[in-house]
């Protein structure tokens, strides 16, 4: 017998570093996805990053298909 995976899944996201200048440095936000068939899933995920000293932010979204075979 097998299991399927989840028809949905929301999942969160926290993450720092100081290493890279011109990345942020606390990066937050979510992610969720969907699965559309049994071998396709679509994800939607928006971060916010927020540089050194909170002089500037920035607001991300991607969106991706996936498709095995």
């Amino acid at each position: 017998m097998s299991t399927s995976p989840p028809l949905f899944l929301v999942t969160d996201k926290l993450e720092g570093s100081d290493a890279f200048p011109d990345m942020p440095e606390t990066q937050y936000g979510l992610a969720a996805t969907y699965a559309l068939t049994e071998k396709a899933t679509l994800a939607l995920e928006y971060l916010h990053g927020t540089f050194e000293e909170e002089v500037d932010s920035r607001d991300l979204v991607t969106s991706q298909v996936a498709v095995a075979f």
